[in-house]
């Protein structure tokens, strides 16, 4: 095994990181800032008003892109076990 195998599979593994979990976090950044300009709009400061919104937009996003963002991530695992193993 070669110095460059850890550093090339940290930083694949770094990628398919930031790209699984890009949607989610987005979706939540978005719902946040809606929720707070309507927040501060209507002047209501519940935490439960910020909080559920964005729950269940990320739980939303969950079960519609789980499946894709476990594909991903266990085609990253596959190809990493297989690089380490052939060298």
């Amino acid at each position: 095994m070669n110095s460059a195998l850890p550093y090339g599979l940290l930083r694949e593994g770094m990628q398919v990181l930031v790209v699984a979990s890009g949607p989610l976090l987005l979706a939540m950044l978005v719902v946040g800032v809606l929720i707070g300009v309507l927040q501060a709009v209507t002047q209501i400061n519940d935490t439960a008003a910020s909080f559920l919104p964005r729950f269940i937009a990320t739980m939303l996003l969950c079960w519609l892109l789980g499946g894709w963002m476990m594909e991903r991530m266990a085609r990253f695992m596959a190809h990493a076990f297989t690089e380490m193993g052939s060298r």
